[in-house]
């Protein structure tokens, strides 16, 4: 059980309960959160993350420009999706953002 700006909540993966009095105070603290991380780069931190775990430590044989398997692990681990143009603040307008 968490307590969070005067909210008792309970959660488990993307399932939050909390008592009937507080339910609005949760899902606008639930969208704020939503909105907060989404606004991050997440998959572009990810990104770096995995080249520099994945693809700075290889043997120099493997990491030469000639081989076919760096270049291709180089372009999977950069090939972040581009963004849509989803104004995020929407969430928190939205009427059914979670049930």
């Amino acid at each position: 059980m968490y307590r969070w700006q005067g909210l008792t909540f309970v959660s488990v993966h993307d399932c939050y309960w909390t008592h009937a009095l507080t339910v609005d105070i949760m899902n606008q603290v639930c969208r704020d959160q939503f909105v907060e991380l989404h606004s991050q780069p997440i998959l572009d931190d990810l990104s770096k993350f995995m080249l520099q775990k994945y693809c700075t430590y290889l043997p120099v044989e493997w990491r030469s420009k000639k081989s076919l398997e760096y270049r291709r692990l180089l372009q999977l681990l950069s090939n972040v999706p581009k963004k849509g143009d989803f104004d995020l603040e929407k969430v928190k307008e939205s009427t059914y953002f979670f049930s």
